[in-house]
């Protein structure tokens, strides 16, 4: 947990360019809306969601894995076979995951070498971009492969670093400070973070980037393009989603706010003020919403219904993190217990 000069404490989160990687919190109604739809199967005991350009994954409380969406080009939407999982990350059409041991393994689009990840068994943290990746090991230093066209999978050298983020042609990453780093892509300035120490979030979308800081309010940097470096005014957000075109953010009240491009209803997020996660994909969008027990359908822009379904009608555990109880890491029951929750409690900014 990072604890911020002015007193306000946020549990440190990173959601990324296509990879809105959220991690379990209560149960709870599920919503989707924008471009994808909901899977139909039942998905139970879920602690972990990712989403990416036009899929997404589910990490359960067993370590294993499931994916849903655009598959049929690379499976990126097919993950591996097995149970000792402890994080997730989707990307344009790539994904990736850390094993028990620490180890990476990817799946999905191959081009770049990036189904080749670094070898080792000491990574923490992963994050997907559009077509790189980058991973956080125990020491605070950062890997990078994949693209790197605009040395986007070049990161810095050296150690302390505790949060990544990977977009369109760049990425950035929180040092222990409390201040943002940023390299690649930068012809819209997203790879110029402002200055300050106070950041306790980052998101990185393709061509913007926000920041959320200990005050609680979002700062936006890079394209302006749809508003999206210009996020709403006030100082009690909680966690922060960049997508591709649209942003999403959570209020410490349980309301969600959007903004960006909203061609397909994905900045248009459902009315209420009990949610307790956000996530942001390519062009769709997710939350948790606590208790239920009804099904509940967004319509988008497009007309295109996306289902929202909740725990109770299809049996499945909620993901996401309650940035406001400060609960956060995948959990095999209770965080912390069994292999899979102490090695989760390691695992600090996934993406």
């Amino acid at each position: 947990m990072w604890a911020g000069r002015s007193g306000l404490v946020v549990w440190l989160v990173v959601l990324c360019f296509w990879t809105g990687t959220i991690q379990a919190a209560e149960q709870g109604e599920i919503y989707g809306w924008g471009s994808q739809k909901l899977p139909n199967d039942p998905l139970v005991d879920v602690s972990q969601i990712a989403a990416g350009g036009g899929h997404s994954l589910a990490l359960k409380s067993d370590g294993s894995i499931i994916g849903w969406g655009l598959d049929a080009w690379w499976s990126q939407a097919t993950p591996p076979v097995g149970n000792d999982f402890v994080a997730i990350a989707a990307g344009g059409s790539h994904s990736l995951a850390i094993k028990l041991d620490g180890s990476i393994v990817e799946w999905g689009y191959d081009g770049y070498d990036l189904s080749n990840p670094p070898e080792g068994n000491d990574y923490v943290a992963i994050s997907a971009g559009f077509l790189h990746s980058l991973a956080l090991r125990s020491d605070g230093s950062i890997v990078g492969w994949g693209n790197d066209y605009y040395d986007q999978a070049s990161p810095p050298g050296g150690k302390g670093f505790i949060a990544i983020a990977a977009g369109g042609g760049h990425s950035l990453a929180i040092k222990s400070d409390g201040s943002i780093v940023g390299w690649g892509r930068n012809d819209d300035g997203q790879a110029t973070p402002p200055a300050g120490n106070d950041f306790v979030a980052i998101a990185a979308g393709e061509v913007h980037s926000l920041a959320l800081k200990s005050d609680g309010s979002i700062v936006g940097w890079g394209s302006d393009y749809y508003g999206l470096s210009s996020p709403p005014v006030g100082n009690d957000f909680v966690a922060i989603a960049a997508g591709e075109e649209h942003s999403l953010a959570l209020k410490s009240d349980g309301s969600i706010v959007g903004w960006g491009w909203d061609g397909y209803g994905q900045a248009s997020p459902p009315l209420g003020n009990d949610f307790v996660a956000i996530a942001a994909g390519g062009y769709h969008s997710l939350a948790v919403r606590s208790g239920g027990g009804r099904r509940h359908e967004a319509l988008g822009t497009s007309g295109e219904k996306s289902e929202v379904r909740s725990q109770e009608e299809r049996g499945r555990t909620t993901w996401g993190a309650d940035l406001r109880s400060g609960r956060s890491g995948v959990r095999e029951g209770k965080r912390g217990e069994g292999e899979i929750g102490k090695k989760a409690d390691k695992i600090g900014n996934v993406c």
